[in-house]
């Protein structure tokens, strides 16, 4: 009788993209969402205006896919303006640039990853390029968060450089 062969191997694994969870197939660049008014009129429902008025969500948006499949960028519209999401490769959320509705930047938030993917710190910008506030993190070994400073560049620019430990010393307290 013949040796019985048993493989060792594992089972290739398919890692999940953003374009598989959206139920997209093929080499898809960008999709884009636009949301219409209905109206029904004689027995048949009619497009009407774009819609623009969500109040408490954004209707229309155009998201771009980079070759790995996954969401590298997400423009999202609504009646205030435009928020720009723009993701790294390991999906996380670099950078979120606010603009009015004439396309003027009202705010800019930047961030960085520690190498385990979690948030150290986080800068804030103006529409003029001032800093509004930043928030930074200080992490321990295992990068579990251990002190967390968020300093409002307005109290700053009040506050002295000693009360600005205290409040910090207060903080880790």
């Amino acid at each position: 009788m013949g040796k019985k062969i048993v493989s060792t191997a594992t089972p290739a694994v398919h890692i999940r993209t953003d374009l598989d969870l959206a139920k997209l197939a093929g080499s898809v660049k960008q999709v884009m969402q636009i949301t219409y008014k209905a109206h029904y009129r004689d027995g048949k429902v009619i497009q009407g205006n774009l819609e623009t008025d969500s109040k408490s969500t954004y209707t229309n948006e155009l998201v771009t896919y980079g070759k790995d499949g996954n969401k590298t960028r997400e423009e999202k519209y609504n009646y205030r303006g435009r928020d720009i999401h723009i993701l790294n490769k390991n999906k996380n959320l670099d950078e979120i640039i606010k603009l009015d509705l004439k396309g003027y930047l009202e705010r800019r938030t930047v961030n960085t990853f520690t190498k385990h993917n979690q948030v150290r710190d986080s800068f804030c910008y103006n529409g003029d390029g001032s800093l509004s506030y930043k928030v930074i993190k200080t992490l321990n070994d295992d990068e579990q968060s251990v002190k967390k400073y968020n300093i409002a560049e307005k109290m700053k620019n009040v506050l002295s450089p000693e009360a600005l430990i205290l409040m910090m010393i207060k903080e880790e307290e």
